[in-house]
């Protein structure tokens, strides 16, 4: 059994026209669960690592899309707060 389970998440298999038909090609979160569920320990535990990565960047993206300011506006607010170094 996968260790983790994306239910939201529906993963599309790319599709290649090449000479003699058509060829399905994994996605990565496909590769991951294949590696999640190998019975050696360090393809599960890097699925896992890649895993988190990807979660952190979806959730970064989605907060992003939820803050409804340009990434110009975002930078400006950012650079408002900070405390201005004097050049001496």
């Amino acid at each position: 059994m996968a260790r983790w389970a994306t239910p939201t998440l529906h993963v599309v298999p790319n599709r290649f026209e090449v000479r003699w038909g058509e060829v399905q090609v994994a996605g990565l979160l496909d590769l991951l669960r294949i590696a999640d569920a190998s019975p050696d320990r360090t393809p599960g535990a890097m699925a896992l690592a890649y895993r988190a990565v990807l979660d952190v960047q979806h959730a970064q993206a989605e907060a992003r899309r939820a803050d409804g300011r340009t990434g110009e506006e975002r930078i400006q607010a950012w650079l408002s707060e900070q405390i201005p170094i004097p050049l001496a």
